[in-house]
């Protein structure tokens, strides 16, 4: 297997494209970018269609991937922030792209839907950032631990968590990369080319507005795929507005999770502070990561 490429630390004075690969962004957003980018230190540059609202879509497909294809074979962007998630980065991914992401290798930022894209990058041995987008950012709140810890990583490559058990985590070290993204974008990307590679990772998930069923068929679609029981550890994110939980199938969104991964011999982390929440911490990707559940939650980027 060939090595994951690192891309270098963000500087000042960097390109970042902005982009939305999927879903409309509300007008406001640009503004929040921008606003973050210049407390940064970096120049925003903003896709061409990235406002031209097309049904669901932030535009029509051709003009999304125009976007990011762009995006990537500029010399001079260093890294391509999604400004929010929605559906519809699937529609736009094939070999040209999958291409250009090899051939120009730089970091892309993004959580949810992009969950497409950070799959695409691990089939290329490349990193990326599951990180905070501009959608959930606050009027004049840049300060917060969502966009310190995504800044920390892009710019120092810092990261590093201590955290408090979860009622349900099971005990255990493991030090592997990082994988994942949202489970059902996960769960529709197996079959494809796209799809990450997961044995002997460990695998990151999340997700939002899902009824307790449906985390339990994905659950135990990854478990009949032989997914769960090769991997060196797992670590749950946000599990957000879960309908239909305990009171109609008999356990909440966490209980699913551990029951389909209770016989495997394998730390497991709830509750991490990261996907559809509000404390939207920032994870690497491609990197490789030591983690420990015991009294205490550590989850430490290594390289």
């Amino acid at each position: 297997m060939r090595k994951t490429h690192f891309q270098e630390n963000l500087t000042k004075g960097d390109q970042v494209a902005l982009i939305a690969p999927a879903g409309i962004i509300p007008k406001e957003v640009k503004e929040h970018a921008l606003q973050i980018c210049r407390r940064w230190g970096v120049e925003a540059v903003f896709g061409k269609h990235i406002s031209n609202n097309f049904f669901k879509y932030s535009a029509p497909d051709e003009q999304r991937k125009a976007d990011l294809l762009e995006a990537l074979e500029d010399p001079e962007i260093k890294a391509i922030w999604s400004l929010r998630g929605g559906y519809g980065a699937i529609r736009i991914m094939d070999d040209e792209i999958v291409r250009a992401i090899s051939d120009h290798p730089k970091w892309f930022i993004g959580y949810s839907d992009m969950t497409v894209m950070h799959s695409v990058y691990n089939t290329q041995r490349l990193c990326t950032v599951h990180g905070e987008m501009a959608v959930k950012v606050e009027p004049d709140e840049f300060d917060t631990v969502s966009l310190n810890t995504l800044r920390d990583l892009l710019f120092e490559r810092k990261n590093e968590y201590d955290l408090t058990a979860n009622r349900l985590n099971k005990t255990g070290i493991a030090t592997a990369e990082l994988v994942g993204g949202n489970l059902a974008v996960l769960c529709g990307l197996m079959g494809t080319p796209f799809f990450p590679e997961t044995e002997r990772k460990i695998l990151f998930i999340e997700d939002v507005r899902e009824y307790a069923y449906r985390i339990d068929r994905k659950m135990q679609q990854l478990k009949a795929a032989g997914i769960l029981e090769k991997i060196s550890g797992l670590v749950v994110g946000g599990l957000t507005d879960i309908y239909e939980g305990k009171d109609v199938f008999g356990k909440d969104a966490e209980e699913i999770i551990y029951d389909a991964v209770s016989e495997y011999d394998y730390p497991v982390i709830f509750n991490f502070p990261a996907g559809h929440v509000s404390d939207n911490r920032a994870l690497l990707f491609g990197g490789m990561y030591y983690i420990e559940s015991s009294t205490g939650v550590k989850v430490k980027l290594l390289s």
